[in-house]
């Protein structure tokens, strides 16, 4: 049956990669609490509407839709509070990067019952998770192509950008551009301009893609509403941020 893979990883510090214990366990405890329901955000991943089913792996989470266009939506959402989050708590940052994909999708008994209650496999599970790991950095959500052709005429498709390789969404911006609001954007961007500032050189190439992401949303802003755009643009210290990055580039 085709349905929607939205995968998504902690960004460049997997705990499946990481030597180091105390490392490995952090990114374990961020996505388990991302799971929990001790937190606003997790509502945003709960079963039902759009998502059908969920599960982890390690720090990777894959959930299920049946529909593009509410997949791609929530996607989105999630990501943009998930940078809400962080900017309230940026010494607990967690970062991901996801993808979004449309294939086969089945789902099975779990080889260890005692550690797990399913898994799931497919075509779409391959894509997602290949377009999530494609090379692309920075907390970005990609989208095959079936996906972004699927979100032609939706809200969503606002969010749509094909500037940097692999189809995106601009998720620094609302989903719906009806719901833009100035004041729930502005500590969002704030605190990414703030995290490039302060990214150390091991992982600079992260928070340049964040960045990137950033000034593509604004422009993207300006396109529709440029007194809005002007005003977040205010948010954080623009020519610093151009300063550091011209540095680092």
């Amino acid at each position: 049956m085709s349905r929607i893979v939205f995968f998504a990883d902690v960004l460049g510090f997997g705990a499946m990669s990481r030597t180091d214990v105390v490392s490995a366990e952090r990114a374990l405890d961020d996505v388990a609490l991302l799971f929990s329901d001790r937190d606003e955000i997790t509502r945003l991943l709960q079963a039902g509407n759009p998502w059908t089913a969920r599960y982890g792996l390690s720090d990777s989470i894959f959930l299920i839709a049946n529909d593009t266009v509410s997949a791609a939506t929530e996607a989105a959402r999630f990501f943009f509070h998930l940078a809400s989050m962080n900017a309230t708590v940026p010494d607990q940052r967690v970062m991901m990067r996801g993808a979004l994909a449309r294939g086969e999708v089945r789902e099975r008994g779990p080889i260890f019952p005692e550690s797990a209650k399913g898994n799931v496999v497919g075509e779409a599970v391959v894509k997602a998770a290949m377009l999530e790991k494609s090379g692309a950095k920075g907390p970005r959500l990609l989208l095959d192509e079936d996906v972004a052709r699927e979100l032609a005429g939706a809200p969503v498709e606002w969010l749509l950008d094909r500037e940097r390789g692999p189809a995106e969404l601009l998720w620094l911006l609302p989903p719906d551009p009806a719901d833009i609001d100035v004041s729930h954007l502005r500590p969002v961007f704030a605190a990414a301009a703030d995290a490039f500032l302060r990214a150390d050189q091991d992982h600079a190439e992260h928070y340049v893609a964040y960045i990137d992401l950033l000034f593509r949303s604004l422009s993207r802003l300006q396109s529709r509403e440029p007194d809005l755009a002007a005003a977040l643009a205010r948010s954080f210290d623009e020519e610093r941020v151009k300063r550091r990055l011209s540095a680092l580039l």
